[in-house]
């Protein structure tokens, strides 16, 4: 018996079996869409038999073309769900409470290290050892700095050790000398005269020579600083000079007008509180100031000419808050020569015929270093920046430091 050839839609006067109870659909018509992974035979589309095989040497029929009521049909996608203030405050509080972990976890390794040593510093080190000369860095700004207790955060140039690994060399017959190596925009007054001053002790003290390197930057203070030192090399892209001194106020007066501020101030004599925000100075208080400022400058003045053998009024001259380049300084006597710090560092080994040794002042502890690692990847927030600057720039007290943002 014959069998009839297979067709892709099912008969006319045969309504398609519907494809999850309901009414009919009829071919042609607009079927819902079946749910997903429903083939064509279950949507009421015909399906050849296995055994079918066409007459004679007829070809295969062609396969039922792709159709939304009788072919494959996926679902659409689900739009996304908003996140709900619901999610919000438990993610708040999630993190809060990581928060409070990670803190009690500190104070506990603190605790904890405090006896098993993880808190003691590991690389403080400033013995040095016979027949050697001291490197001692001066990087950053020349001011009395600290760390917290943790060795978390701690500054570049520790001040306080500086000065006293210095007396210590003064007392060291195995050392043969000090070489500086200056990367600082100067300081405070008091810092950077206290750091000369020292030097010069130990020169008169041991007769052994002292040195300096100007790295990227040695202006101000940092100048100041090597007056004290009988050879001064400069790398040929430092920036140098600033000579001289500033003092810093704050004038908010009209600023607390504006915002209706009054500021009550209740002192023993007419000068007293002259400086403070709020408060404008008179012409005679700015003259008080002008002659702190005068005072440091002479003195500065005074120091140059005598390390560098230079007269007073050919320092004056060249002492105007200008910058110089290496070479300008050069041509005008503030440095002895150019060049890079290895050749530099070699002469003063050939010199002195010892080896360089580098103290470490360094506080930082494993759990220290361990949370600097994190803290130290956070921005700081506005009020944060503005705390650095007013510990970096102090209203009402003499500096010799050259920025970019402060007329020194």
């Amino acid at each position: 018996m014959e069998q009839e050839p297979y067709t892709s839609t099912p008969p006319e006067e045969t309504p398609a079996a519907p494809p999850q109870g309901g009414m009919p659909i009829l071919p042609g018509e607009n079927a819902p869409t079946p749910p997903r992974g429903t083939f064509a035979s279950q949507a009421g589309g015909a399906s050849p038999p296995k055994d079918y095989a066409p007459p004679g040497d007829a070809p295969l029929p062609a396969a039922p073309a792709y159709d939304y009521n009788y072919g494959y049909a996926y679902l659409p996608h689900k739009p996304k769900r908003r996140t709900s203030p619901l999610h919000i405050a438990l993610l708040a509080v999630a993190t809060a409470l990581f928060v409070l972990v990670a803190l009690l976890l500190s104070a506990l390794l603190f605790i904890g290290g405090q006896l098993s040593g993880l808190s003691r510093p590991v690389a403080y080190n400033s013995a040095a050892p016979a027949g050697t000369f001291s490197v001692v860095r001066v990087v950053g700004d020349i001011v009395k700095q600290s760390g917290d207790a943790l060795g978390i955060s701690e500054p570049s140039y520790h001040h306080a050790d500086t000065l006293q690994h210095i007396r210590d060399l003064a007392e060291n017959d195995g050392n043969a000398g000090i070489l500086l190596y200056m990367n600082t925009p100067g300081g405070g007054v008091y810092e950077s005269d206290e750091l000369y001053l020292a030097l010069m002790d130990y020169k008169e003290a041991t007769g052994r020579p002292v040195w300096a390197y100007m790295a990227d930057i040695c202006a101000s203070g940092g100048y100041y600083v090597c007056a004290a030192a009988s050879r001064i090399a400069a790398n040929r892209n430092s920036m140098t000079g600033s000579i001289g001194v500033y003092i810093a106020l704050t004038d908010t007066a009209e600023l607390y007008d504006m915002l209706g501020i009054e500021t009550l101030l209740v002192k023993s004599g007419e000068n007293k509180g002259v400086g403070m925000s709020g408060v404008p100075i008179t012409e005679e208080q700015r003259a008080v100031y002008q002659g702190i400022v005068d005072e440091g400058y002479n003195a500065f003045v005074e120091i140059l000419a005598e390390g560098r053998g230079m007269d007073e009024d050919e320092v004056r001259a060249l002492a105007d808050g200008r910058v110089y380049t290496a070479r300008q300084a050069e041509e005008n006597g503030l440095v002895d020569e150019l060049g890079n710090w290895e050749d530099f560092l070699a002469a003063f080994e050939e010199e002195t015929g010892a080896a360089p040794f580098y103290p470490n002042f360094s506080r930082r502890t494993p759990l220290g270093g361990m949370l600097g690692g994190i803290f130290g990847q956070l921005p700081e927030n506005e009020t944060q920046t503005k705390l650095s600057m007013a510990q970096r720039y102090p209203v009402g007290v003499p500096m010799m430091l050259y920025d970019p943002a402060v007329v020194a």
